[in-house]
């Protein structure tokens, strides 16, 4: 018989300070994926959520496992979630409408620009954009350190040796500093990061891309010996061009 596997994923709570390693402990799933996920007919490869679980289920479809998963038996419908409130508010809303074109693969995501894991993203890309303009800062004094320039002739004599234009990823300008050693930097990094360099922050204000223009996807593909068509579609705001 025929599948269809079908998940939905409201959130993801952010990570604590501690490291990626705090993602880890089975205690904290339930606050960090805030979704579920589903199947009609046999379980198939969803079967592995269900270990642990008693097979029968309460009036309602519902059963726990000791670990805190939960499952839903509604009609046709099995749900596994590690939030019980949505499976009870998801499981009534499930029904099967027509789509505009027939597809195996289908994929909807709404703005993220407002979600829990957001600012972290933001500080995590913010890190590495100041990164890579520090390792333009780094190429500026390679060229002092090796070829013996001037400061105020590196910036155009690598622009010369790359053929471009070297810019400041963070909006800021490339500028030589006169206080002590003359040296390069850009004024998007005159101030010292928020969290300290082991821990960078995005500055107030600052949304990087693509978290700053993404409000959307509409995607749905079909797979078949031959091919693979995809057909998607992107809503995108443009952040207002500064003045």
């Amino acid at each position: 018989t025929d599948q269809r596997i079908f998940a939905g994923l409201r959130d993801i709570g952010a990570p604590n300070q501690t490291g990626m390693t705090s993602w880890l402990p089975m205690r904290r799933l339930r606050d960090l994926m805030i979704g579920y996920i589903g199947t009609t007919g046999e379980l198939g490869l969803l079967g592995i959520l269900n270990v642990g679980i008693p097979p029968h289920s309460d009036r309602a479809g519902y059963a726990v496992s000791p670990l805190g998963g939960w499952r839903r038996q509604y009609g046709e419908f099995t749900l596994f979630s590690f939030q019980r409130e949505v499976l009870a508010e998801v499981a009534p809303q499930l029904r099967f409408v027509q789509a505009e074109r027939p597809a195996q693969i289908r994929l909807e995501v709404g703005d993220v620009s407002n979600a829990a894991v957001t600012p972290k993203l933001n500080d995590l890309a913010y890190a590495r954009t100041r990164e890579t303009s520090l390792n333009n800062l780094r190429f500026l004094h390679a060229l002092g350190q090796q070829l013996h320039l001037p400061a105020d002739e590196r910036l155009r004599t690598a622009e010369f040796l790359l053929d471009a234009k070297i810019i400041c990823p963070l909006g800021g300008n490339y500028a030589v500093r006169k206080n002590g050693a003359e040296h390069w930097t850009s004024t998007a990094l005159d101030a010292e990061p928020l969290g300290g360099f082991a821990n960078v922050q995005a500055p107030a204000g600052y949304q990087s891309p693509p978290l700053n223009w993404f409000r959307g996807l509409d995607l749905d593909a079909t797979m078949t010996e031959k091919a693979v068509s995809v057909h998607a579609e992107i809503i995108m705001q443009m952040p207002p061009k500064k003045q």
